[in-house]
């Protein structure tokens, strides 16, 4: 606690000033060093946005989203980071950090609905479905790192 308070007391106490900030790559979504020049790289960053995102029914128990992250316009994969917003259940479910078929212009994750944890551990729960999804307004945070030339 007492660290926190001294914390909080420095940040009061010191103004802060904006920076431009630098990113810099040392592995590509493949794992390489990248080749590509420097001022190329661009965070892009998005929402599939709070009660406005489709969702679809992967089978059963899962929904499935495509993403669209082609206004960033990469030329090369990029790394991709996400997370799961909602007003309710969502923290519950499994999947939306695990991304399938990424590729310059989309990304696909599935999300599996109430797992079997320590924390509840019968059989029974529930299933993630569209509607639900779309009831608790579901939505996909992303953030994306790559080379634009």
């Amino acid at each position: 606690m007492l660290v926190a308070m001294a914390l909080l007391a420095l940040c009061v106490s010191t103004q802060l000033t904006p920076v431009t900030g630098e990113v810099k790559m040392v592995a590509d979504h493949y794992g390489n060093v990248p080749t590509n020049a420097p001022p190329c790289l661009l965070t892009c960053v998005g929402s599939t946005g709070h009660g406005n995102t489709v969702w679809g029914s992967g089978g059963s128990g899962f929904v499935v989203l495509t993403v669209d992250i082609s206004p960033c316009g990469f030329v090369t994969v990029p790394i991709i980071t996400t997370s799961l917003d909602g007003d309710s259940h969502h923290w519950q479910t499994t999947g939306v950090t695990s991304l399938y078929g990424t590729t310059t212009t989309s990304f696909k994750i599935f999300v599996l609905g109430k797992v079997l944890s320590t924390y509840s551990n019968t059989a029974s729960g529930w299933y993630a479905t569209p509607e639900l999804a779309k009831n608790k307004n579901w939505n996909v945070n992303w953030n994306a790192v790559g080379y634009i030339c």
